[in-house]
């Protein structure tokens, strides 16, 4: 003879028993236990968990699509989460996305981020937009590490000829005898100054972090494939789903638009990829084809 179960603590034994006699699939099931168990241990009076309960009450019943709501909870609504790129993608702000011009787009088709996009074999090649950053030339570097130099200079010996305090000689700088006052001389002074004016080694700073730029492409292609996949399988909706590249139209005299207009139409269209990631999640591979098995036993049947 089987053991009873043993009802959790936060659950009472009638909806324990609705649960184990629910004639839903094992997988199903067991996130739904899961489920109850974590929001009853917490607040057993939850409104949560009453919600939870109308739904297995409405399975329980053979109420019309009473299970879709089940499934759509535990292979929908969570299913980005466990992806962390979808998920960077969902809830942190995008200032940069894939961007090009319609006159672009037709006048170099075959290698249009529009036609790779649409292609999974090259979807591998698409990468964010850096962002462009003009080095100085040597000249432009070598003239304002001097002219800043020269003011430091200037700075310094206007102050040596200023103060009277501190060891500084007043109205000596062109002495041939420079009077000493304390421990320092107008010589010393102008010494210093004359160091400051050697230039030091530059140093460039990398304008992003690689290997973020690097999660931040795979990002971006986790998205596209996606959408692609939405725009390949009817099926699941019947939107007629627009690119995720951002195209952007020329002026009247066919010149390119300006930068605003470029930022408002990338936050529009990462407005209007969002929205539909909210209504057809990217669920997992195993779950897609657990989903997929119950729908082809279904049809058998």
């Amino acid at each position: 003879m089987k053991a009873p179960f043993k009802v959790p603590q936060g659950l009472s034994s009638t909806f324990w028993n609705k649960i184990q006699h629910l004639e839903i699939d094992t997988r199903t099931k067991d996130r739904l236990i899961k489920d109850a168990v974590k929001i009853g241990t917490k607040n057993p009076e939850d409104e949560k968990l009453l919600q939870l309960e109308t739904m297995v009450d409405n399975v329980k019943n053979h109420q019309k699509k009473s299970l879709h709501p089940i499934l759509a909870r535990y292979y929908l609504d969570k299913g980005y989460s466990e992806n962390r790129h979808i998920n960077y993608f969902m809830k942190n702000h995008i200032d940069r996305w894939l961007l090009e011009s319609l006159v672009t787009r037709y006048t170099n088709e075959k290698d249009s981020l529009y036609v790779q996009a649409k292609s999974n074999t090259r979807l591998n090649s698409l990468k964010l937009p850096r962002e462009e950053r003009q080095l100085p030339s040597v000249m432009e570097l070598l003239t304002g590490n001097l002219q800043k130099n020269n003011e430091e200079k200037k700075f310094a010996i206007k102050s040596s000829e200023l103060k009277t305090k501190g060891g500084i000689v007043i109205n000596s700088r062109l002495s041939k005898n420079p009077k000493v006052v304390g421990k320092r001389t107008t010589n010393d002074a102008v010494e210093e100054a004359e160091e400051k004016e050697e230039i030091l080694p530059l140093e460039f700073e990398l304008p992003d972090n690689e290997q973020k730029l690097e999660q931040m492409d795979i990002m971006v292609r986790q998205v596209i494939k996606h959408m692609n996949f939405l725009s390949s399988h009817k099926y699941f909706h019947t939107r007629k789903l627009a690119s995720p590249i951002v195209q952007t139209p020329a002026t009247l005299l066919g010149e390119d638009i300006p930068e605003f207009r470029k930022k408002n139409l990338t936050q529009k269209k990462l407005t209007y990829i969002r929205g539909i990631f909210q209504l057809y999640p990217p669920i997992r591979i195993d779950d897609s084809n657990y989903l997929t098995s119950m729908v082809e036993v279904q049809k058998v049947c």
